[in-house]
């Protein structure tokens, strides 16, 4: 690992202890606690217009915000590097693949990308408890697919980067 990446975290640790440390000083010195501190369904709970305020509607959203963050975890670390490394490499050989598949994987990644922001910026700023799921799940989801990229050998024997497939379409 090379001195800028280890030094670039530990800026990313701090500031994130700091930011966190900040908010929990100042959040907890306010008096009154606004709608967006609570948790569960509440009539104040509002995403896209339409109410959480029923244990079923609650759970739904839950399991959207599980299921989506998966997905969006699936998007950033396995589609959108595999663009980068490959599609967008100059020295990477693009003469057996299918272009028709590289347009439909990219197009569909950009499309994905925006609607997912827009859902999720919703989801975020509609209650506390929403971030603390994508936060959690994300975090499951990272780990998870990290493990697959460090446990996967290449050709030689040696661990290295997950290799998929079905991007390498014919």
């Amino acid at each position: 690992m090379s001195k800028r990446i280890f030094y670039s975290i530990r800026i990313l640790e701090s500031w994130i202890i700091g930011v966190v440390t900040t908010l929990c000083v100042l959040l907890t010195k306010e008096v009154k606690v606004g709608s967006f501190y609570r948790f569960g369904p509440s009539s104040t709970l509002v995403v896209l217009g339409l109410p959480i305020d029923t244990v079923k509607m609650y759970i739904g959203v839950l399991i959207y915000c599980f299921v989506n963050t998966c997905i969006r975890n699936l998007n950033n670390q396995i589609v959108t590097p595999w663009i980068t490394n490959v599609v967008h490499d100059t020295t990477v050989s693009k003469s057996q693949m299918n272009r028709a598949i590289i347009y439909e994987i990219v197009i569909i990644n950009v499309i994905y990308t925006w609607v997912d922001w827009f859902i999720y910026i919703n989801l975020l700023l509609a209650q506390a408890d929403m971030v603390i799921v994508e936060i959690c799940t994300d975090l499951i989801v990272t780990g998870f697919v990290t493990r697959i990229y460090l446990n996967t050998p290449t050709d030689d024997g040696i661990r290295s980067p997950l290799k998929v497939p079905f991007l390498n379409v014919q």
